[in-house]
């Protein structure tokens, strides 16, 4: 994300503000994605062990 630093200077504080506010909104919600990413892979990792044991299990 590029910041314009003309556009900066010429807002308000409480517009500073405001935008301060939907930044660490966006960053909350990407911190979010990455968790329930995470718990994603490793329930992927955990089919793909059980579908590795049953594999095995029918040769």
């Amino acid at each position: 994300m590029a910041v314009d630093f003309n556009y900066l200077d010429s807002c308000s504080v409480e517009e500073l503000v405001a935008l301060g506010k939907q930044l660490l909104q966006r960053v909350e919600r990407v911190e979010a994605f990455e968790g329930e990413n995470a718990r994603l892979k490793e329930q992927l990792r955990a089919l793909k062990r059980v579908r590795g044991l049953f594999s095995k299990g029918n040769q």
